[in-house]
């Protein structure tokens, strides 16, 4: 097979292969680094990703599988914290962080390193305002904290004691409050260093895997074509079995219901509403899932995990609270591995939706405690536009989230196949992730009995999230019925 113009980033290689002497992947890195940062996800896995677009793009320019060894070895970890800055340069705070009356006892940090607006990102003014009770809950959370088993980093800082130090001068509520590591917060990029961020984004690193070369190959097939006629014909020409080859049925039958949208003139988007939204544009995400031993629920499912944590500490039975409730929920029994939340804009929170990721993960942890490998997703949906949150957890005290960087659907037939061909790859990357976590739900073991809490919870390392804080002014209101909303 020759190196043509259908190979992923043909240009940057043969430019490359024609111009140099002794190829190797090293080299290559060098005389691309800007490159290779400025067309490399976020969150995948920079070094398989571009070792195995080197080795096909050499074996197909040189025709052989003989690659040179070099003894120089590329610093992907330097160029993965670059991706992650030129990510975040975008999203530095406008408004200053401001500090509560409230202050740290003798023996825990203070937040004096993150009082001034230079050095700090503020929290939204859309989350709630912090109170006195959430913040002796904060603290409580914080010092029943075992120094043992905090994530210390190269320089010596502990993770736990970072977030701490940066909650107690937040004035509304934040990702830091239930010890959840928000990695595109730019305060974190300052805070520390190059080591320190090789360790966070390294641990147990969260990858994005590389879609199966068919899949891949498939799509790139309709590169080059710009008009209605020529890609449904594309996507028509070959047909595959829905049971035996389902990713790829899948795949066709995205591209052809996607395309129907165009004669109907469905773009631009007026006024349609987010259930509309999410079924005549983003059906197709649901629908992946169906060959997997998980369900996708949809219609404001609530969250038995957002529900369980927030009655932790309600003993009364009629006052049960409600937990968060997701546009799709994707689950299996009583596990849940992650939900789609679809809206109009991006003007919601992102606050309650980090607190349902890590009432997923905190149930898992508790139901499966021998299980280290788990990751949940949010696909977040805001009208063409589409990103993921990831969230895991690298050590005992801290969930760890990732954010993708966002697609959108095309809102045209010339420009199509290569932005539908990146967000078909990016819903089997999700796939792939919550397969593997449902995975590690699956008995490996034959696990004795033992007792458990009243609530059938079990012990909890992993502490969970807060209550949101409820303003005094809205305590009349919300008294009389349960919340479902924040919390």
């Amino acid at each position: 097979m020759a190196l043509n113009n259908s190979f992923p980033h043909y240009d940057v290689f043969k430019k490359y292969f024609d111009s140099c002497q002794n190829a190797s992947l090293y080299e290559f890195v060098q005389k691309n680094e800007e490159y290779i940062i400025k067309n490399q996800e976020p969150c995948g896995d920079i070094a398989a990703t571009w070792n195995k677009f080197y080795k096909n793009a050499y074996r197909c320019y040189y025709n052989s599988d003989n690659l040179p060894k070099s003894s120089k070895k590329v610093n992907w970890g330097s160029l993965a914290i670059q991706i992650l800055k030129n990510q975040n340069s975008s999203r530095e705070s406008h408004t200053s962080h401001s500090s509560t009356t409230a202050s740290a006892s003798s023996a825990t940090p203070t937040s004096e390193s993150f009082k001034t607006s230079s050095e700090s990102a503020s929290s939204s003014s859309t989350a709630p305002m912090i109170t006195r009770e959430f913040l002796t809950k904060f603290k409580n959370t914080y010092k029943n904290m075992n120094n043992r088993f905090k994530w210390t980093l190269p320089s010596g800082l502990k993770v736990e004691d970072e977030l701490f130090k940066y909650g107690i001068g937040c004035d509304h509520e934040d990702a830091a409050h239930s010890f959840i590591l928000d990695t595109s917060n730019p305060i974190w990029l300052k805070k520390f260093d190059e080591p320190d961020w090789q360790e966070i984004m390294g641990k147990n690193k969260v990858e994005l895997d590389v879609v199966d070369s068919r899949i891949a190959t498939y799509l790139e097939s309709f590169l080059g074509k710009h008009s209605f006629k020529e890609l449904m014909e594309q996507a028509r020409s070959t047909h595959f079995d829905p049971i035996n080859d389902f990713d790829m049925d899948w795949a066709q039958s995205t591209i052809e219901t996607a395309l129907k949208l165009y004669p109907t003139n469905y773009f631009p988007l007026t006024d349609q509403t987010e259930s509309d939204i999410l079924k005549r544009i983003w059906i197709f995400i649901e629908k992946a899932f169906d060959n997997l031993p998980v369900v996708v629920r949809s219609g404001e499912m609530e969250s038995e995990s957002s529900r369980d944590r927030r009655n932790l500490d309600n003993l009364n039975e009629n006052t049960k609270r409600h937990g968060h409730r997701a546009d799709l929920l994707i689950k299996e029994s009583h596990n849940e591995f992650g939900f789609c939340e679809a809206g109009k804009d991006d003007h919601d929170s992102e606050g309650t939706k980090l607190k349902m990721l890590k009432d997923m993960l905190w149930s898992l942890s508790s139901s499966f405690p021998e299980s280290k490998g788990f990751i949940v997703v949010g696909i977040i949906i805001s009208g063409l536009k589409i990103s993921t949150l990831l969230m895991d957890r690298p050590s005992p005290y801290i969930c760890r989230i990732f954010k993708t960087t966002p697609l959108y659907f095309p809102t045209n037939v010339e420009e199509f196949a290569a932005k539908m061909g990146s967000i078909i790859h990016l819903v089997l990357q999700i796939k792939h992730i919550i397969n593997k976590t449902y995975k590690e739900t699956q008995p490996k073991i034959i696990r004795p009995i033992t007792i458990v809490n009243s609530n059938h919870l079990g012990v909890h390392p992993l502490p969970p999230c807060p209550p949101t804080p409820k303003s005094k002014h809205k305590k009349s209101r919300t008294s009389q019925a349960p919340s479902n909303t924040r919390s």
